[in-house]
């Protein structure tokens, strides 16, 4: 009689532990399974950043010509400013303004700022405007279009003119508006 209480007790406990090991069993497994996937999920994005990384490997020329030109870095009116001060420091009677920037919205993936400058000179020939122009694409962060130009002659060319110039003076026969459209990438664009 003694037996079939430790019968029971046995059972019991090997009841107890087969309950215990199912759950821990299925409680592995739900590890396992999670760390399955996370592993899968991990390998992918190391497949995307590697594919990132030869893209811009490859790519190494022309992000270079875009970050010396400017156009990955945001919007600087100041710098702009500084651009257009420093350019057309030989002209007379020069204003410029910043009109207000608008988005552009081009595609689903990329997004730009666009920024009218509306600049004016006074200038003795229309081939410094031209220069100046040509100077200003090159410093200019961003791409820098050339929506209107405007050129009008002033002065004729008369004695006066001429002895003004023969005195070392610079008579404005030239008189130039330039409307520019300033085009960067949109900062928070991936």
């Amino acid at each position: 009689m003694r037996k079939a209480p430790l019968i029971w007790i046995l059972l019991l406990v090997s009841c107890c532990f087969s309950l215990v090991s199912g759950w821990y069993y299925q409680k592995s497994q739900n590890k396992f399974a999670n760390a399955t996937t996370e592993n899968l999920h991990l390998q992918q994005e190391m497949i995307t950043l590697e594919r990132h990384m030869a893209f811009l490997k490859a790519h190494e020329n022309e992000l270079h010509f875009l970050e010396t030109k400017g156009w990955i870095t945001p919007t600087n009116r100041l710098l702009a400013q500084n651009i257009l001060e420093k350019t057309g420091a030989h002209f007379d009677m020069v204003d410029y303004s910043f009109e207000p920037e608008q988005d552009l919205d081009l595609d689903e993936t990329h997004s730009y700022k666009n920024t009218q400058i509306i600049w004016t000179c006074a200038s003795l020939l229309d081939s410094e405007i031209f220069s100046f122009f040509e100077e200003l694409q090159k410093q200019f962060p961003g791409i820098l279009t050339l929506n209107e130009m405007t050129i009008s002659r002033q002065a004729e060319i008369n004695e006066v003119t001429l002895l003004a110039i023969r005195n070392q003076e610079k008579p404005h026969f030239i008189i130039a508006k330039l409307v520019l459209d300033w085009t960067t990438l949109k900062k928070d664009t991936p």
